[in-house]
């Protein structure tokens, strides 16, 4: 397999994952439930693999692997699809059914052994 077609099949990866997630964010928007349709679970996936995942995991196959390989900032595109209204509410489904994290008011916090507020 020479590189253009390797490249190829990371973009291909990237796409079908964002078509996910805007999808599962479509379907959650309209009432569906997880139990209701697989394409939730997998929009989920996508969630997760896109923006819970972490940036220092440049392995082959990862978020942050791909990003490079396309020569993008992976913050970057996580911040512009973040802004996306589907991939908003797939993600706070996931941050509430699978994280369990509240998604409204504030949360307190422990990192590195201070006391913080962080807005949910």
């Amino acid at each position: 397999m020479n590189e253009r077609s390797f490249a190829a099949l990371w973009i291909e990866l990237l796409s079908v994952s964002i078509a996910d997630a805007e999808r599962c964010g479509d379907h959650l928007a309209r009432g569906f439930t997880a139990k209701s349709t697989p394409l939730i679970q997998e929009g989920l996936e996508a969630i997760e693999w896109i923006f819970y995942t972490s940036l220092k995991d440049r392995s082959r196959g990862s978020f942050a692997f791909v990003c490079d390989l396309l020569g993008a900032d992976p913050v970057v595109v996580r911040r512009k699809l973040a802004q996306r209204p589907s991939i908003q509410v797939a993600g706070k489904h996931y941050r509430q059914n699978v994280l369990k994290l509240p998604t409204k008011g504030v949360v307190k916090s422990q990192i590195c052994g201070k006391s913080l507020r962080i807005a949910a």
